[in-house]
């Protein structure tokens, strides 16, 4: 156990700006299987919202019990989407319109569910134990 599920997204975004900066593509086709795993992984643990669900101790914040969907893998997430997305432009178009309409869906979620209007800023994460606020 790694307890980082935050290690996988990291990854992913690093290899987009990997590509784009070494027009390395033959990296890509050489690692292909092992980034449909890691995709397919990271889909494993989206719900319906299309929000990563963490378990306690999974994001960078190890020492803390925060389960549930964190606000910091869900704004990775959705930049992983749109990273996603710009690397199968390049290498398989049929997949382009999944990352993109995946993305819009997480992002429009995630305004919806994890701004506080009283408030004022972003919540921590969405729990069963944390009510967000009104």
């Amino acid at each position: 156990d790694y307890n980082s599920l935050d290690a996988t997204l990291y990854w992913l975004l690093n290899l987009e700006f990997y590509l784009r900066n070494s027009k390395d593509f033959s990296f890509f086709f050489e690692n292909e299987e092992k980034i449909e795993k890691l995709i397919k992984f990271l889909k494993s643990r989206m719900d319906k919202d299309g929000f990563l669900v963490n378990e306690a101790n999974e994001t960078w914040m190890d020492t803390l019990e925060r389960s549930g969907k964190c606000v910091e893998i869900q704004a990775m997430w959705i930049k992983v989407l749109r990273a996603l997305k710009r690397i199968y432009e390049r290498v398989e178009k049929k997949k382009v319109k999944e990352f993109f309409d995946l993305a819009e869906k997480v992002e429009r979620n995630f305004l919806k569910k994890f701004w506080d209007d009283e408030l004022e800023f972003l919540i921590d994460r969405i729990d069963k134990n944390v009510v967000k606020t009104k």
